[in-house]
């Protein structure tokens, strides 16, 4: 037990994972020798992988050691992709189970096997943060940005939304909001129904959403209120094909990594709290202007 104690929480995480792999998994000592290797054996697959296996390929050789600590459910949330398809692609490359190639990538970063591996340089992330940028300023056109701001300032109430990672965006754009002396209101997840007793199509609901099922309820539930209760619902997402884009009256689309094909991961949120910025500074200009 001293001995456990010693060991920094995150180590301490990272080798009960790798424990917990070994008691619930098959996994040989081959296939140890061979998981050392794990970054070429995957290339080797590269030819053979779908669209969404491949994007998984990529998320795998830009972040191992960010993938070989985290569970599917996190992977998913972190970088937008099914849980489905993460399975799909262990199985792809060779591995029955997640945790099987969990492990394999685990025991390769501590093996010091990602030396080879060509990690972007700081200025270069550097680089490419500063291009996202660039790249929702151009996706909020005046139009769009305008729309926004009459849109919330002609609103009785705001109340904004977002689960997980997308919380973060959610409560930030709540609090410049107030700052505007715009009443809004951050809606934690789970809560988005109960506002429906009180909610009047003169309000605006404002949803940060990487698809999680409260959103989907709440919006499913808007179809069965009278038309004087239903609010403006708005979506903010990273894609067009959003599966909940039908359910909403506004969708605004903004890029990321992924979409604009970066070679390095920028962080969801980093997007999203870009457009809360953009779109605070523009209001407030807006209501001096008015």
């Amino acid at each position: 037990m001293p001995y456990l104690l010693s060991i920094p929480l995150n180590d301490f995480k990272k080798h009960a994972m790798i424990l917990n792999s070994m008691l619930n998994e098959s996994f040989s000592l081959e296939r140890m020798i061979e998981s050392m290797n794990i970054l070429e054996e995957i290339k080797a697959h590269k030819d053979d992988l779908t669209p969404k296996e491949l994007k998984i390929f990529h998320i795998v050789m830009n972040n191992p050691i960010d993938i070989s600590s985290s569970t599917t459910s996190q992977i998913a949330a972190r970088y937008h992709v099914s849980q489905s398809s993460i399975s799909r692609f262990c199985q792809k490359v060779g591995y029955s189970s997640f945790s099987d190639f969990r492990m394999a990538l685990y025991l390769s970063s501590s093996t010091n096997k990602f030396d080879e591996l060509k990690l972007p340089e700081f200025q270069d992330f550097t680089y490419y943060m500063c291009e996202q940028v660039k790249a929702v300023k151009a996706a909020l056109t005046d139009t769009l940005l305008h729309s926004l701001a009459e849109r919330i300032l002609n609103s009785d109430s705001i109340y904004v939304s977002g689960a997980t990672y997308s919380s973060i965006p959610a409560q930030l754009l709540t609090q410049q909001l107030v700052l505007a002396s715009v009443p809004a209101h951050f809606v934690p997840n789970g809560n988005e129904i109960e506002l429906l007793h009180i909610t009047r199509n003169t309000d605006t609901f404002i949803l940060f959403s990487a698809g999680n099922p409260t959103h989907a309820d709440f919006l499913n539930s808007t179809k069965e209120i009278s038309l004087e209760k239903k609010p403006y619902t708005i979506l903010i997402t990273f894609s067009n094909k959003h599966p909940l884009r039908k359910l909403v009256d506004a969708v605004i689309c903004l890029p990321n990594w992924v979409s604009l094909h970066y070679p390095v991961s920028v962080d969801n949120s980093f997007t999203t709290n870009t457009f809360c910025n953009i779109f605070f500074n523009y209001l407030m200009n807006f209501i001096s202007e008015h």
